[in-house]
């Protein structure tokens, strides 16, 4: 063996040595990320809808750190964590626009519902803004709450510039009702579910823009 193959040799079996339990590190198994969708469901079939109005629903507007994938969890007041292993199957504006489309579809409000990718003209646009989506654990001894705050504006389309016909907050905090992720995102389901609820009643009775609601 000459010196530049020991000295290659030498070089190989120290890096073997020293990379070996790094080795064996990286090849131990990780828990696999586990993907979730929120499901809002539909309400009640409408009787009939609205003659002629057409809305769009905008996309959703989901304020940080709750538009990651990746759950919020409130853990002490004022103290988030973040969990890398439960995460939304798709970012949670997308999911929530539509659920959000879908559900004023069925609503029967309007004759002709579309999304913002539409070029269809519509009279009516609504907007929605979510404030929170989080699991709040923060109270010792207490059941785990799915936490929902949205803002909702219903814009008049028909002049060049948009006047706001309603404005409202809503806030729904839904016990989970078991542990885990997948009963944290059907909590969240449900929470978002009674948002809509109060919105539709809402916007069913006309209540004119900026109407607060105890």
């Amino acid at each position: 063996m000459n010196k530049i193959s020991a000295v290659l040799l030498g070089c190989t079996l120290l890096l073997a040595t020293t990379m070996g339990p790094a080795a064996c590190s990286l090849s131990k198994p990780y828990p696999a990320k586990e993907l979730y969708a929120i499901d809002v469901g539909t309400p009640p079939p409408a009787a009939e809808s609205s003659p002629g109005a057409t809305l769009r629903v905008l996309r959703v507007r989901v304020t940080d750190p709750f538009s990651n994938r990746e759950f919020q969890y409130l853990v002490a007041p004022n103290k988030f964590q973040q969990d890398y292993y439960a995460t939304f199957v798709a970012d949670p504006d997308r999911l929530l626009t539509a659920e959000l489309t879908k559900w004023m579809s069925a609503t029967g409000l309007y004759a002709t519902v579309v999304d913002s990718g539409s070029s269809v003209k519509a009279e009516r646009s609504l907007q929605c803004v979510v404030t929170q989506l989080y699991g709040d654990m923060s109270e010792a001894g207490a059941a785990p709450r799915a936490v929902v705050e949205a803002r909702f504006f219903l814009l008049d389309e028909t002049d060049v510039d948009a006047k706001v016909l309603f404005s409202h907050d809503y806030r729904q905090a839904e016990q989970v009702g078991g542990t885990g992720a997948e009963k944290l995102t059907q909590a969240w389901g449900r929470a978002m579910k009674r948002i809509l609820e109060q919105l539709t009643a809402d916007l069913r009775a006309g209540r004119p823009a900026g109407t607060q609601k105890s």
